[in-house]
């Protein structure tokens, strides 16, 4: 059935993808107008709050002011606060409202590269569609209008992996791979599970060795202008951040799923055993591809701890993943059940269209549209990581029986 249907959408491919760039590019357009708008000429208190946030942590981190008197939840390590500073705190919060729009397109576009060059598409309309994607989806938006950073740690966290799996062990290599993950250390909710995918495919230890020396410099550097020791604030930082788990809730996570069951105490403990879990399941599949490893990591960094909804921007690099799987086909001597196209991966593109451009309007509330996006998005990732936990296992056992022939 599955076969026959994606045998009718592929004879329409130019088709539907004539039909469907228009629209991408319009919801594209409007969301890019709203977020910019929010970004950099709005005043609302709601508008720009993230980045006014991260301006504040800059300021006061740097002046001396003490943790414990800011008026801020200081949520990030101490090392996150010289990236603070480098993107937040050396200009005037109107200008650093156009300074981090600049950042924002840059990054952005050179995501886009990077994610049409990894997907290896082929035909313009397809590069074309997938690039509009990444810019018209729900999160995209969300997160250029409110000033945060998902881009600006997912890209050099994504950089970082590639050269790893490609690095011929030069110290410049590895010291710039080093950098990059460093930089992406600034939101550790998102960097700690990829950060384990690296420690199990680097083929070196150099760059882990560097990024740990340098992520403990600037840890103390940052902690030289407090009051408390690093020791101290790292505790602060632990504390603050487990009263954040508790109290402010999201959805799509384990955080969030617990707390509405009523277990909050819960919360810490699942979180570290599903990161436990991933961390043996890596351990297992790690010679496994790249793109396989990075969309199961992606989905379980989103579902692992608290996340807000601009991280689902985290659901595209499952989606390139499964865009490589669409003209990829496993050992068919060895796999009989997968097809030569892999028609389920096509399926899921298609369907991705409307679950990442789904209009995400009051999604913290209880409203039945609300709910709708929460479960339907949630049940989407969940269909993701099945699938793609499903072909790492299979490209295992191909590779396993392969060499049991040689």
């Amino acid at each position: 059935m599955i076969k026959k249907l994606v045998d009718k959408l592929l004879i329409y491919q130019k088709f539907f993808l004539k039909l469907i760039i228009p629209i991408t590019f319009i919801v594209a357009l409007l969301r890019m107008k709203i977020a910019f708008y929010r970004l950099l000429w709005d005043i609302g208190e709601m508008q720009a709050m993230d980045l006014k946030i991260f301006h504040t942590f800059a300021t006061e981190w740097f002046a001396g002011k003490s943790y414990l008197e800011s008026t801020h939840s200081y949520n990030y390590p101490p090392a996150s606060y010289i990236f603070f500073w480098s993107l937040f705190g050396w200009l005037e919060l109107d200008a650093n409202r156009w300074f981090f729009a600049i950042t924002c397109v840059f990054c952005f576009g050179y995501f886009i590269y990077l994610a049409i060059k990894e997907s290896e598409l082929k035909n313009n309309l397809s590069c074309l569609y997938l690039g509009l994607v990444i810019v018209a989806m729900y999160p995209t938006s969300v997160m250029i209008g409110n000033g945060q950073i998902t881009i600006h740690t997912l890209l050099p966290l994504l950089l970082s992996i590639l050269l790893i799996e490609k690095n011929q062990g030069t110290w410049l290599k590895d010291t710039g791979i080093s950098i990059l993950i460093i930089f992406a250390l600034v939101k550790p909710n998102i960097t700690i599970p990829f950060c384990i995918l690296i420690f199990f495919t680097s083929k070196s230890y150099r760059p882990i060795i560097l990024t740990i020396l340098g992520y403990l410099a600037l840890s103390f550097w940052a902690s030289s202008y407090q009051e408390s020791n690093l020791l101290e604030l790292i505790l602060l930082w632990l504390k603050a951040t487990g009263e954040t788990l508790i109290a402010d809730f999201s959805y799509g996570s384990l955080q969030s799923w617990l707390a509405w069951w009523g277990m909050p105490k819960l919360i810490l403990p699942a979180a570290f055993v599903l990161l436990l879990v991933h961390t043996v399941w890596l351990y297992f599949y790690k010679k496994e591809d790249v793109w396989l490893l990075l969309g199961i990591t992606a989905i379980i960094t989103r579902i692992w701890t608290y996340h807000g909804i601009y991280d689902d921007l985290l659901m595209i690099i499952p989606l390139i993943a499964i865009i490589r799987l669409c003209h990829k086909q496993l050992d068919r001597q060895v796999i009989d059940n997968v097809s030569e196209r892999d028609d389920i991966a096509y399926l899921l593109v298609i369907i991705s269209w409307f679950f990442l451009l789904a209009p995400s309007k009051g999604f913290d509330t209880e409203s039945f549209r609300a709910v709708i996006f929460r479960g339907g998005q949630t049940i989407f990732w969940f269909t993701m990581l099945i699938f793609l936990l499903i072909r790492t296992h299979q490209s295992k056992y191909a590779s396993n029986s392969r060499f049991r022939k040689m």
